[in-house]
């Protein structure tokens, strides 16, 4: 599933198999703009791996050379903290520092629990809460232990309250920043479609309820 989105214009949805080319696709499409004269930094790719974005400019600068350079491709979470460093009073967010699996687990562990149960331990709650975010569903959706729901919200709080003290942000962060920043703000919205004229997804399949929050 590669989706090509065309603000002010049309969307298509290219729907194919495993192994039938649909990464050539975006390529192609990218490589095929840009020879008609779409500048190659109005394009934006998303694809699902820093890897996967890496190979497709590589193989649109292998068809057209210099005349690729700038095209933009990234993953999601790559693309939304790009724009918040680039516009810090749009997300209202300066000086903040990005944190990994491995720092939320310890920022969780200073967190005192009030109860023990194997569904609360900092891993599990970090997975739990970055599920819940991602789907965009409640803890109930997936838990159905009241008492052990409660005390995952309350620690939760409690985490997002001293992320926010130490100018922390985590993955899911950086999404949700951007999808609520677009879905509120006409001057952000404005001020990021202004930049492209197109954007061309890579794995449309994959994206989650967040990422479509972002893209839609």
């Amino acid at each position: 599933h590669n989706a090509a989105c065309m603000p002010g214009k049309h969307h298509a949805m290219v729907l194919a198999g495993a192994g039938t080319g649909k990464t050539r696709t975006i390529v192609s499409r990218a490589a095929y703009l840009i020879a008609k004269g779409v500048p190659a930094n109005r394009i934006q790719i998303l694809a699902f791996t820093r890897r996967s974005a890496a190979e497709i400019i590589e193989r649109v600068q292998s068809y057209l050379g210099e005349k690729a350079n700038g095209l933009g491709a990234s993953t999601f979470h790559g693309w939304c903290m790009s724009l918040i460093r680039r516009a810090p009073n749009h997300f209202e967010h300066k000086g903040f520092f990005i944190i990994d699996q491995e720092h939320q687990t310890q920022l969780l562990k200073t967190i005192p629990v009030s109860f023990k149960s194997k569904q609360l331990t900092p891993d599990k709650i970090c997975k739990m809460n970055s599920f819940s975010r991602n789907t965009q569903q409640p803890l109930s959706v997936f838990q159905t232990d009241q008492k052990i729901i409660d005390e995952t919200n309350r620690i939760i709080e409690e985490y997002d309250n001293r992320k926010k003290e130490l100018l922390y942000l985590d993955y899911d962060d950086i999404l949700e920043v951007v999808a609520a920043k677009i879905k509120i703000s006409p001057e952000v919205r404005d001020w990021i479609t202004d930049q492209y004229d197109h954007l061309l997804i890579d794995e449309m399949q994959d994206t989650n309820s967040l990422q479509w929050e972002v893209v839609h």
